[in-house]
């Protein structure tokens, strides 16, 4: 069905980009127009490689990727703006400030997109002064009830690829098909340090500063007592650290496709 459509992710054998995302069009619009929708989970820590892996196999199932981490991030980001303290005993005032956002998730020219008062969320929420803010916040219990209410909403409407830290343990426990990704703390570094150059944050970066924030975003999202980030019992543990992003995809497509009903 959804999952039997045979998928070149090297746009190899004669297969261009533009027939690529024409086919991706296709496979979307199909998989959307069922009644029944599909919930893909990719959980996993900071740089594990969980956004590339859930956008390509959004892409190649025909499905919505749905980036929970955006959430967070911008209610982060809106906290701080508003000179509110990310501590628990704001979290109620902070979870009211994000239903005020009115998230919702939105295909526009066939891209998912976070969109927060009819405004979509840009790149400003991708620097890591914002993921630690987002770390700090997602760690409120009601803030979490804010933002699994979105997924949810989500995913009654289309089906989708979710990438999170408790999207198969919390947000959604029942869901058919569970990943767990993670890497090495070298490798996942040397990832968050390209992430870091591509947006353009070039200062005082360096590769023990990385590795020191990303130990402490780490232990801190772990050892939370709400919804920590863990591995799933029923998630299929994939190690990327050696692995190119085509060969994620692809060990996750052939699990997907031997475990269909």
């Amino acid at each position: 069905m959804l999952f039997s459509l045979k998928v070149n992710l090297f746009f190899g054998n004669g297969i261009t980009k533009k027939t690529f995302e024409n086919r991706y069009i296709g496979r979307m619009q199909m998989a959307n127009s069922s009644s029944e929708k599909t919930i893909v989970t990719i959980d996993g820590p900071c740089a594990s490689g969980k956004s590339t892996a859930a956008k390509n196999l959004a892409k190649a199932l025909g499905f919505i990727h749905v980036n929970s981490g955006a959430i967070y991030r911008k209610i982060g980001m809106e906290a701080a703006a508003q000179g509110i303290a990310i501590v628990p005993e704001n979290g109620q005032t902070i979870a009211d400030m994000a239903k005020t956002l009115n998230f919702r998730f939105e295909l526009q020219n066939n891209q998912c997109l976070l969109v927060a008062n009819d405004t979509p969320v840009g790149v400003e929420i991708a620097t890591e002064e914002v993921g630690n803010l987002a770390s700090k916040v997602s760690s409120l219990p009601e803030v979490r009830t804010v933002s699994t209410a979105v997924q949810r909403e989500a995913a009654q409407r289309y089906s989708v690829v979710l990438e999170g830290r408790d999207a198969g343990t919390v947000v959604f426990p029942n869901a058919p098909y569970k990943f767990f990704l993670d890497a090495s703390v070298e490798e996942r570094t040397k990832r968050r340090l390209l992430e870091l150059e591509k947006i353009g944050r070039t200062e005082n970066l360096n590769f023990d500063a990385v590795r020191e924030e990303l130990a402490e975003r780490d232990h801190r999202d772990s050892s939370r007592e709400h919804a920590p980030t863990r591995q799933a019992q029923d998630a299929i543990l994939v190690d990327t650290t050696n692995l190119s992003a085509v060969e994620v995809v692809e060990r996750m497509i052939n699990y997907v496709r031997s475990n269909q009903n």
